[in-house]
């Protein structure tokens, strides 16, 4: 077996190499106590890299799932509120009907009554369409349009808001926001108990209004059973709100085990590398100052 001939030039290129090494291993080190961060690119751990990236992407999703939570809690809110001055309405309406259905009520003070039930009427359907910036928040599947009439408290036949918005918050999770106008006004018979009473108030129609009035006591009552849904749904809202916190922690946690690194240890690795740096720079050094006149000495 031959013996293999190892020249001065390629001793020279191993050294060489060896120096460019450990100034780019130097680098590199330095890069990780200055950002304090494991990876900085994709080539210094590809496969942790990608479950920084994924990791990432969950992180995003999250942020809008917190998002669309917040909202739809503003909007039950609205809606909360928009219940009680609602119930507050019927329960005037109530004693007014009641009371204009005694012997003493006259012709003259039912027209009136109803007058004031016209009032009424028109502060429900204001409250039917209230507004959030350009949205309405009654407006169900069709936000940008408002849901009743203004003067008849009607529905567009061709924009039903019985479909409450919808909005998801969690992987594969959606919850609905605050209920339509026409499940809130028209379905639990306020308008129309209201208009009931009205039109008899106008008539002098004694057993028209006791019947308004009954009406009336019934849609309160259905107003009522909407305000515990409303309730469910913010204590669903909570729920899902406590998951995307504890998840969010979650992953933080787990990004910051794959980018950061522990500052004493990325240290000690630095001075290491710039002591092995140093030494190929010396023996390279020496290297290169070698002659043949030196050698012979």
């Amino acid at each position: 077996m031959g013996a293999v001939r190892i020249t001065n030039n390629l001793t020279l290129m191993r050294s060489l190499g060896t120096v460019r090494k450990g100034l780019s291993d130097v680098a590199a080190a330095q890069e990780s106590v200055t950002s304090g961060q494991r990876i900085n690119r994709p080539s210094d751990d590809p496969t942790g890299a990608a479950r920084v990236l994924a990791t990432d992407s969950d992180l995003r999703a999250l942020t809008q799932y917190g998002r669309n939570i917040g909202t739809a809690r503003q909007r039950l809110t609205v809606e909360e509120t928009a219940l009680d001055q609602v119930s507050g309405i019927m329960e005037r309406a109530r004693e007014l009907a009641y009371g204009q259905a005694g012997a003493t009520a006259n012709a003259q003070t039912r027209t009136v009554t109803a007058e004031e039930i016209d009032e009424l009427f028109k502060q429900v359907v204001q409250i039917a369409n209230t507004q959030e910036g350009d949205t309405y928040v009654f407006g169900g599947m069709y936000p940008d349009r408002a849901p009743l009439d203004a003067t008849t408290g009607a529905e567009d036949p061709a924009a039903p808001t019985r479909q409450a918005a919808s909005y998801e918050v969690g992987a594969g999770s959606v919850m609905e926001g605050a209920h339509g106008a026409g499940t809130l006004f028209i379905d639990t018979d306020v308008l129309d108990s209201l208009e009931a009473l009205a039109t008899a108030l106008r008539a002098d129609d004694t057993a028209g209004i006791e019947a308004a009035g009954d009406r009336i006591a019934a849609s309160h009552s259905n107003l009522q059973g909407i305000v515990g849904e409303v309730g469910a749904r913010q204590i669903r809202l909570d729920v899902a709100e406590a998951n995307v916190e504890s998840l969010d922690l979650n992953l933080r946690n787990l990004r910051s085990d794959l980018m950061d690194v522990e500052m004493e240890e990325a240290i000690t690795v630095l001075v290491n590398r710039q002591a092995s740096y140093q030494a190929a720079l010396l023996s390279t050094s020496r290297l290169l100052d070698t002659t043949l006149t030196n050698y012979l000495r």
